[in-house]
């Protein structure tokens, strides 16, 4: 198979990571600057938001982490739209976080920032895949059920056996294919 030029060199690309972030985020500390304050308007924006402001400018330095390991809840808001990359984003902050400290905990707002605003969120964690394994399988058989139902009716044909038989062979593909994975998982370390 023959690929593209543009092909070639998004293959290539190998995105540049900061170099504070290259061994880990155990070699990262805080430096406090300045107290924050607005150009106009600061008792009435002091006002609006007394948690935070005045509050000193954070920096992230290469130097000795000098703070206590400590649990960190951390938030993450994308767009509410489109994100491409935020997929990787969150992965990356996610088992970053997780590396540190397996207490610490990462909450995602949904829709954006009204996610933050009206409270919308979930915790990411590692038991939520086994909610959305059993959602994804139950749709499926959903889907099944009224395709083939649409079918019998059309066709005049066994809706029971029809059933069956569509939900047998989809969920013996997807459980098969789901083993072929964890197999080549173990066989060559990789995460598929």
């Amino acid at each position: 198979m023959e690929i593209s030029a543009l092909q070639k060199a998004r293959y290539e690309y190998a995105p540049k990571l900061p170099g504070m972030l290259r061994h880990g985020i155990a070699d990262i500390c805080v430096k406090e600057g300045e107290e924050t304050q607005s150009v106009a308007d600061q008792e009435k924006i002091k006002a609006l938001f007394p948690n935070t402001y005045g509050k000193k400018e954070i920096t992230f330095q290469k130097g000795a982490n000098t703070s206590v390991a400590k649990k960190q809840v951390v938030g993450v808001i994308l767009s509410g739209g489109q994100a491409p990359g935020g997929h990787n984003v969150i992965c990356g902050l996610y088992d970053a976080l997780k590396a540190t400290n397996p207490e610490n905990v990462l909450y995602g707002f949904k829709n954006g920032p009204s996610g933050l605003i009206e409270d919308d969120y979930l915790v990411f964690d590692d038991e939520h895949y086994l909610h959305a394994l059993g959602t994804m399988l139950v749709t499926v058989v959903l889907i099944i059920l009224v395709f083939t139902y649409y079918i019998s009716v059309a066709k005049d044909l066994d809706f029971k056996k029809r059933f069956w038989e569509m939900a047998l062979i989809s969920l013996s593909v997807a459980a098969f294919s789901f083993v072929i994975g964890l197999l080549v998982k173990e066989a060559l370390g990789i995460d598929i």
